[in-house]
């Protein structure tokens, strides 16, 4: 075979493979996680094969439970507003740019103070995507206390909690089996199993 005709070959070859790769990325579940980072030390897929550098490394917690119950058809991406427990980043300008995802994981604490740029964005978010959120970790109950996020009913939105002594609970909150994936705990691996298994479910 000529030269050329081999080189066209080999091009023709790589473009079809590009295509299937194409393809197969576009039947992934987009599993999007707005938290700390996920380092790649966590060894999850991303859906940009990029990591960051999570320093707290309470994102990278919650992709690996994630990952030890989504099976295998799901990439991730990450929306980094955290750094150790301080907030660096808009959280809804994160949640903004979680077009094209299928879940978003939000193990995030709530507090009273609201924010609607937040709301905002969370309720938009919501048409389109599947949302789950911790309860969080004070062990109150949320029928009596208006806390944001959680005290606010959104579409496709799931908060979740656990059977434990701290978790936050009442009517709106889906309370798990409690849960650790190794050692990490609390409602933040709850919502990240929940995430998991709900990614699995998908196939």
């Amino acid at each position: 075979m000529q030269r050329w005709k081999r080189d066209l070959v080999i091009k023709a070859i790589m473009i079809v493979l590009i295509i299937i790769a194409a393809i197969a990325a576009d039947t992934k579940t987009i599993v999007c996680i707005v938290d700390s980072g996920v380092g790649k030390e966590s060894g999850v897929p991303m859906c940009d094969g990029k990591y960051d550098e999570d320093t707290w490394g309470h994102g990278t917690q919650v992709a690996k439970t994630i990952a030890a119950y989504a099976g295998d058809n799901y990439c991730i991406r990450s929306y980094k507003v955290f750094y150790s427990k301080e907030k660096i980043l808009p959280i809804a300008d994160a949640i903004d740019k979680t077009i094209g995802c299928d879940v978003i994981n939000l193990s995030i604490d709530s507090n009273e103070n609201f924010i609607q740029d937040e709301y905002t964005a969370l309720y938009k978010a919501s048409q389109d995507h599947k949302i789950f959120i911790s309860a969080g970790n004070a062990g109150e109950n949320l029928d009596n206390r208006l806390l944001f996020p959680v005290g606010y009913k959104l579409i496709n939105w799931t908060i979740i909690g656990n059977e434990s002594k701290i978790s936050n609970h009442g009517k709106i909150v889906n309370q798990i089996e409690n849960r650790c994936y190794k050692e990490f705990c609390g409602t933040s691996a709850s919502v990240a199993i929940a995430t998991g298994k709900y990614v699995k479910g998908l196939k």
